[in-house]
């Protein structure tokens, strides 16, 4: 998963390009797994692989962003208790280094978080084109940050990821 990632047209202007896109990040994906079987065990990043799946060729923009939003979900949640406030300071916690940037991440997850509960709550919020492309960016920077790092063997089982969680969580003021 590099830098560029990828994103689709939005509702109707699907074409072959797109198309094209999304089997390549399909076989990036399939890549991952492929690179080592016992990959295959880790039950938060395969969840979030396979939703990004569905997100790649989903050219609603609210069904998009739903999919996007599960990634995070799985990848940032430890439980199904306070669940925008998790997923927020996971990505704070992973994604930025100061105090100030963390505040940022945490305030960007939550916006688009609350947009998440709406449409599954069916408030008659959608997302918009930007919402997609910010939890898209947000979504594959915490992913890549998960598996190109020695993070990932913290994600084996859900009591690892969970316990790994907290204790970053915990190390206020300490680097990462």
């Amino acid at each position: 998963m590099d830098a560029d990632y990828y994103s689709a047209s939005f509702d109707g202007e699907v074409n072959l390009a797109d198309l094209q896109r999304a089997a390549a990040l399909t076989t990036r994906i399939d890549t991952v797994y492929a690179e080592n079987d016992a990959k295959r065990n880790f039950p938060s990043v395969r969840v979030a692989f396979d939703a990004l799946r569905l997100s790649s060729s989903a050219f609603n923009t609210s069904m998009r962003f739903l999919q996007e939003a599960i990634a995070l979900e799985t990848l940032c949640s430890t439980d199904d208790h306070e669940v925008t406030h998790r997923v927020a300071t996971t990505c704070a916690l992973f994604l930025a280094s100061t105090l100030e940037e963390r505040k940022q991440v945490y305030s960007s997850a939550k916006r688009l978080y609350g947009i998440r509960s709406g449409i599954i709550h069916g408030s008659g919020k959608r997302a918009s084109r930007d919402d997609v492309k910010d939890i898209e960016q947000m979504t594959r920077r915490l992913l890549r940050r998960i598996i190109d790092d020695s993070v990932f063997e913290h994600y084996r089982t859900h009591k690892l990821q969970r316990d790994f969680v907290l204790a970053m969580a915990l190390q206020t003021g300490t680097s990462r």
